[in-house]
């Protein structure tokens, strides 16, 4: 996937191959290198600016992800602002 945007319009957003559990939203990426969750997008619940609210990326896949040229790493979490570039990594 090249140059995809999309609304966050739920409070978790799941990226990845796999199906999800809970009626979660998704995106779904068929490609081998992608783990079943990949990363989740996150606003937080009680943000107090309804037009900006506080978004991260928690990485949940092996491989990892870069958010704006830097990993992440497996199991922890960035800040996002609108129009972050966020990049897979595989091996």
């Amino acid at each position: 996937i090249t140059d995809a945007s999309f609304t966050l319009e739920s409070q978790d957003c799941y990226f990845g191959r796999g199906p999800q559990v809970n009626g979660s939203d998704c995106f779904v990426i068929s490609a081998p290198y992608v783990s079943v969750t990949h990363f989740v997008i996150s606003r937080a619940e009680n943000s107090s600016d309804s037009l900006h609210p506080q978004v991260s990326l928690t990485d949940r896949g092996t491989n990892g992800t870069m958010v704006e040229g830097k990993l992440v790493g497996k199991g922890n979490t960035v800040a996002m602002k609108n129009g972050s570039v966020i990049t897979l990594k595989f091996k």
